[in-house]
């Protein structure tokens, strides 16, 4: 029980669309703002929430004011339980229930009322509420049902939490056709709302660029994390791989770049390569000094295995920056490189270049 309780206090419910999606995005609205953790932000009486749906209702039926308000205010019976109370009970008793009945009312209609203040009612997190929204037609009411959904869409792709540009973009431009929609402006919001689903399309589709982008660096850093012997540097490994596989899992996918990255650079070249000499760091100091922004690609030309040692002929082609800028440049070098078998794995024992 206590820990359903603590759910309704601090857990947002899903949004009702989620559930079911033929739900209009005005109604999803209202739900989310009558169950609003924050008193205020809900609605203050009864009748807002009722005059909101009534005019929900108006909109997407095309009814009048009048026939909307016939529909909406009809007479609701007492409950079985409470007129068998009144009708049944002891005089005495129903005497208490009436006094007590005339005593609330007295106090419900002797008690003031706030003014709702100005700037309340153009206040929206979510977007404007049905009951600011004049009477729209069906299908432009189904154009921004359309935008909306596929803003849900790029959102849950990721593209708002990493920002991409064309999510800022598509913000700005049903922010834009929401105020137009206000305004009375319909035309211009209903160009708005059509366009804006291409936005949100394209915002999509690169949170899904990134997403894989990420996913390539945890996968290709994950056997160099597993390559690093038991010590302080893999306890590192780990810890930043791990978060990066966190950070991906919540769509956060340049921090989860970043925390792979950091990952892969305490596997360097001392981890792996434990025999290096002095002279061959200072050799390999001077190669990453001397050029910028290196690529490199590098081809097995030969591989024998001879129980637990194993060598390689590799051919590398480095494409790179001068260190004092320029063109780019491209350097070819072939390797021969040594292998040892271990208990934690491979490790190279050598490297010396070919001439």
């Amino acid at each position: 029980m206590h820990g359903v309780l603590y759910q309704v206090l601090t857990t947002d419910a899903k949004p009702l669309r989620t559930l079911a999606p033929s739900i209009p995005a005005a109604l999803e609205r209202v739900v989310a703002k009558a169950m609003n953790k924050a008193p205020q932000d809900r609605y203050e009486t009864a009748g807002q929430m009722q005059n909101t749906l009534l005019g929900i209702r108006a909109a997407l039926s095309g009814a009048t004011d009048s026939t909307t308000q016939r529909l909406g205010l009809r007479w609701t019976p007492l409950p079985a339980p409470i007129l068998k109370l009144v009708t049944h009970a002891p005089l005495k008793w129903r005497m208490a229930v009436l006094i007590a009945l005339a005593v609330v009312v007295t106090l419900l209609v002797l008690s003031p009322s706030e003014p709702e203040p100005q700037d309340a009612r153009a206040r929206s997190d979510a977007g404007p509420v049905a009951a600011e929204i004049p009477a729209i037609s069906v299908a432009l009411g189904a154009r921004r049902d359309s935008a909306l959904a596929a803003r849900d869409r790029a959102v849950q792709a990721g593209a708002l939490k990493n920002n991409v540009p064309a999510m800022v973009l598509g913000e700005a431009m049903v922010q834009a056709s929401e105020q137009a929609l206000q305004a009375g402006d319909q035309s211009r919001a209903l160009s708005g709302y059509v366009a804006v689903v291409a936005q949100y399309h394209k915002a999509q589709q690169e949170a899904l660029a990134l997403d894989q982008e990420a996913r390539r660096m945890i996968d290709r850093v994950a056997p160099v994390v597993q390559a690093i012997p038991t010590g302080p540097d893999a306890v590192n490994a780990g810890i930043y791989y791990a978060r990066a596989e966190s950070l991906w899992r919540a769509k956060d996918f340049t921090l989860a770049k970043v925390s792979a990255q950091s990952a892969e650079q305490i596997g360097n070249i001392r981890v792996l390569y434990p025999r290096m000499t002095e002279q061959e760091r200072s050799g390999w100091e001077a190669f990453f000094r001397e050029w910028d922004q290196i690529t490199a690609k590098f081809t097995v030309a030969q591989f024998t295995v001879r129980g637990a040692t194993a060598a390689a002929t590799v051919r590398a082609l480095f494409e790179y920056i001068p260190g004092g800028g320029g063109a780019p440049h491209q350097d070819r070098r072939r390797f021969a490189m040594r292998f040892e078998k271990r208990d934690v794995g491979w490790r190279l024992t050598s490297v010396s270049e070919l001439k």
